[in-house]
C-alpha cells in the first residue's frame, strides 16, 4: 500500500486528532518519514515561537538600551532591536502593547518602566546625535585629528597676519620682541 494514500490516517501527539498521512510535514525533503504533529500544530508551535523569540528580544533590548553610555553601543543594540523586531513602528507598538499588558498582569513587573527608560535613552541619544549634527554644520573641526588642527589653526594664524599686519607688530610689542621686516618671507 502507498504511505502518501488518503486511505492511512495517523494520530497527532499534540492535538490527537486523527488526519490524513498527507496532512503531516515530511521531515525531510526527500524522506518518506513524517511529523508526528499535524500542519495545524505545526503552524500553532512556529507562531507561537516567533512570538517567544519577538518577546525576548524585546524583553532584552528593554533590560540592555538604558544602561548603554557610549552612542555606538546604544546605536548597535537599537539597530539589533530594530532589525529584529520590524521597524520602529512596530518596535514603539510592540514596547506600548507588552508594557501595558505586563503592568495589567503583574504591577510590581520592572519591565514597563524599563521599557520607558529605553525610550527615553534612545530620545536622549537622538537628541545628542541632533545636537552634534547642528554643531558640525556649524564647525568645520569636528572630525579632525589634533595635528589636522594644528595645521589649520596656524594657516589661520598666518592668513590673518598677512591680511592684518599690524596685529603681529603689537603682539611682539606686547611680549617686547623686535620685529624685523625679511624680503626673503614666502608669500
Amino acid at each position: 500500500m502507498d504511505p502518501d494514500s488518503p486511505l492511512q490516517t495517523r494520530l497527532c501527539r499534540q492535538c490527537g486528532d486523527e488526519y490524513p498521512v498527507d496532512h503531516f510535514r515530511r521531515k525531510r525533503r526527500d524522506g518518506e518519514r513524517r511529523e508526528t504533529v499535524c500542519r495545524n500544530c505545526h503552524k500553532a508551535n512556529m507562531r507561537a515561537w516567533r512570538r517567544a523569540r519577538t518577546e525576548a528580544a524585546l524583553k532584552s533590548f528593554v533590560k540592555r538600551a538604558p544602561n548603554q553610555l557610549l552612542d555606538r553601543r546604544l546605536r548597535a543594540v537599537a539597530n539589533d532591536a530594530l532589525r529584529r523586531l520590524g521597524g520602529v513602528e512596530a518596535l514603539s507598538q510592540m514596547l506600548a502593547s507588552t508594557a501595558k499588558a505586563l503592568h495589567a498582569a503583574k504591577p510590581t513587573d520592572p519591565l514597563p518602566l524599563r521599557a520607558a527608560m529605553a525610550v527615553v535613552r534612545l530620545h536622549q541619544y537622538i537628541d545628542a546625535r541632533q545636537n552634534v549634527n547642528e554643531a558640525a554644520d556649524c564647525d568645520d573641526y569636528s572630525g579632525l585629528s589634533t595635528d589636522e588642527i594644528k595645521a589649520r589653526i596656524r594657516q589661520a594664524i598666518i592668513d590673518l597676519i598677512r591680511k592684518h599686519p599690524e596685529i603681529a607688530v603689537a603682539a611682539a610689542e606686547q611680549l617686547c620682541w623686535t620685529v624685523i621686516p625679511s624680503s626673503a618671507c614666502k608669500k
